[in-house]
């Protein structure tokens, strides 16, 4: 029985293996903050590039700018998982490491929510037709329905100046015409008088 005691009997944890352990914990934690922060960084960075540039797009850049969103989207999988980490391991820790936790949570919901106005931008263009095209798409189609109108235009037009020119080739013949036969009444005249005065009878009493 006492041999029984003595082999149920537990010792309590040492103190330096908790101490050890600790500060480890808190190092590991530091380390995986500090990267996720540096991660954050620099995708934001590049989402709000592409969000900043307004400029109209040729069609090779707005292929680069969707492969570029495919990737951050691709990303948010590691960082949501990273971020749960922090937040697990938030407990035992220091105010000012909450405020900072807290910062880096809005920093993360921050960028979330800009990703996926990227995201309805981008499904906005496929809803409208343009797909990889984009504004390059919208500028050929403003040039198309331009030439289009010019070529309704013209067209319509045609027949009118035909017509126009007809009418003046016409003012320009009707002069000459009315010469012509002016001449030929005022030589008839003249033919009659003359025979007039070729009389050969006896002089009238």
């Amino acid at each position: 029985m006492h041999r029984k005691g003595c082999s149920s009997h537990r010792s309590p944890p040492d103190d330096t293996q908790m101490g050890s352990q600790g500060p480890q914990h808190q190092a590991d934690m530091e380390a995986q903050r500090k990267e996720f922060e540096a991660w954050l960084h620099m995708e934001n960075d590049k989402l709000t590039g592409i969000l900043n540039n307004q400029r109209s797009l040729s069609e090779k850049e707005l292929r680069i700018r969707q492969n570029t969103l495919k990737g951050l989207n691709a990303g948010v999988a590691w960082g949501q998982s990273q971020f749960r980490k922090l937040m697990a391991g938030q407990q035992n820790t220091s105010e000012e490491e909450d405020v900072e936790l807290e910062e880096l949570r809005y920093r993360w919901m921050l960028y979330k929510s800009k990703l996926k106005e990227a995201g309805d931008l981008r499904g906005l263009l496929k809803h409208k037709g343009l797909g990889g095209q984009g504004q390059e798409y919208v500028r050929a189609e403003k040039g198309n329905s331009g030439l289009s109108f010019l070529y309704r235009v013209c067209r319509v037009a045609l027949p009118l100046q035909l017509l126009l020119l007809a009418l003046l080739l016409l003012a320009f013949m009707l002069p000459l015409m009315d010469e012509g036969t002016g001449c030929s009444v005022s030589n008839n005249f003249a033919r009659s008088f003359s025979i007039m005065l070729r009389y050969d009878g006896p002089p009238p009493t």
